[in-house]
């Protein structure tokens, strides 16, 4: 198998895997990779009721394995600036419960989505709501952070310019909640180029996801088999950022994947 040029590149390169993924590659991406976003967490129950066993099999897997691990929070069904009192407390308990599995992990990272809503973007007061009501939630889990040493990377998705997260991260003046990059999102539902993106996050950004699409569908395809200009990417990225962690969300073969990121990084 064509290994990832690893050496010619300044960046922290991994993958996402959910546990039956790395069943079938533990090869793959056990040598491959320099960070693994561990992904079963997405689904809040799994924080509720199976992060003791996953840790078990995961341990197993990843016996020898010298790289990083990350964590992927839960997003299905929650929303932290919630109008209802109950969804936004579920919510916290959610993300801590997150904060929780990334010590038994003892993973530094966790992406969390913005949860940004386009319908309600129409309405002319929704971003500075959106800030608002973010620094209000995110204010209460900024100690727990910084007591456990773990690092929020908030993720666009639906979100239309890079402004809001911008300010937020900025608002919130702490070291451990930056950005996370999804150019994947950003083709599909951004008003602003990716190019923009990078350029206003600046040294906020600590993370990326990288996948392609052709900008109608967010389908995760193998990088240089959508519209995505990942040369433009890798032009704009900063310079001699080794603190920055790389992650392919492609849903693709291991030849597929390790073809996109050489593109990548050539």
């Amino acid at each position: 198998m064509t290994k990832i040029r690893r050496q010619v590149q300044n960046m922290r390169i991994g993958t996402r895997v959910f546990l039956d993924k790395l069943k079938e590659n533990t090869k793959y991406c056990c040598s491959q990779f320099h960070v693994l976003e561990i992904q079963d967490f997405v689904f809040p129950e799994n924080l509720v009721y199976k992060v003791d066993a996953l840790y078990k099999e995961y341990e197993t897997l990843l016996n020898g394995f010298q790289g990083e691990i990350t964590i992927h929070g839960p997003y299905m069904d929650l929303n932290p600036i919630s109008m209802d009192t109950r969804i936004r407390e579920l919510t916290l308990e959610r993300y801590l419960q997150a904060v929780e599995a990334a010590k038994v992990f003892d993973s530094r990272w966790i992406v969390i989505h913005t949860y940004f809503s386009q319908i309600h973007n129409q309405e002319p007061w929704y971003q500075d709501y959106w800030i608002e009501e973010n620094l209000k939630f995110w204010k209460k889990v900024i100690p727990v952070l910084e007591k456990e040493k773990k690092t929020i990377v908030l993720e666009n998705v639906f979100d239309v310019n890079p402004s809001t997260i911008k300010e937020l991260v900025d608002g919130l003046g702490s070291e451990f909640f930056k950005a996370c990059l999804d150019v994947g999102h950003c083709n599909v539902f951004s008003e602003e180029s990716i190019k923009t993106w990078l350029e206003v996050l600046g040294e906020r950004l600590k993370y990326l996801h990288l996948s392609d699409n052709n900008g109608k569908r967010d389908n995760h395809l193998p990088i240089g088999s959508g519209s995505i200009d990942f040369q433009e990417i890798a032009n704009n990225l900063p310079k001699n950022r080794k603190d920055l962690i790389v992650i392919s969300e492609a849903f693709c073969s291991p030849e597929e994947e390790i073809a996109g990121f050489n593109v990548l990084i050539s």
